[in-house]
């Protein structure tokens, strides 16, 4: 099999994801780190255009989306599978569902402020913030989006109830990967980070 090679950078929650799920399946790959912010001239290059990371290169094959790299994971490598057999629309759902905190964590870091660096805030606000969004007013819209993330961890919390060691049951899956990366982001302030007090079972 030709070598696995991830095109990411170290601070992305996304490929935070990647890495973990080739560390589940126990597989070697190789690191292109990818700038954070415009240029990124050899990325653009790889991708036709696509910015965002990780990107998943096998041979001649370019593998963009983190949804679409843990589907080609189990395809090529199958054990242990990230998308359960039998499970794999509700691993699908709940994934999607649970990376809904992702945007809800970075509008409360644009209200809160301080957190990101210039150059990074001025990237993101010209490529990747959904248009309409109002990062000016971001501040006012702090509290309801605490308010948000914290909703969706205590759903977590819910799912674990039973003692089950993974929300899916007994085996770790991409559903378990995608409620954790927008979590591993709370530390990086102290009011995002409270979201997590009284969670046992999410921490």
């Amino acid at each position: 099999m030709t070598d696995l090679i991830l095109h990411h950078y170290d601070m992305s929650p996304f490929a935070e994801k990647i890495r973990l799920a080739l560390g589940v399946k126990g597989l070697s790959w190789q690191s292109v780190q990818t700038p954070m912010v415009l240029p990124k001239p050899d990325h653009f290059e790889l991708t036709g255009g696509y910015r965002r990371v990780p990107v998943l290169q096998i041979g001649a094959d370019i593998y963009c989306d983190t949804h679409l790299i843990v589907r080609v994971l189990d395809r090529l490598y199958p054990t242990p599978p990230l998308s359960p057999p039998g499970q794999e629309t509700v691993e699908h759902a709940v994934s999607r569902w649970a990376e809904t905190s992702f945007m809800m964590v970075i509008l409360s870091f644009f209200g809160i402020g301080g957190i990101f660096a210039e150059d990074f805030v001025e990237d993101r606000q010209k490529t990747m913030i959904p248009p309409g969004t109002d990062l000016e007013g971001a501040s006012r819209i702090v509290g309801s989006k605490l308010i948000q993330i914290r909703n969706n961890i205590e759903r977590l919390e819910g799912m674990l109830e039973d003692d089950r060691p993974f929300l899916l049951g007994d085996t770790v899956s991409a559903a378990d990967l995608s409620a954790y990366h927008p979590l591993m982001m709370l530390a990086m302030h102290a009011r995002t980070q409270a979201q997590l007090e009284g969670v046992p079972r999410v921490n």
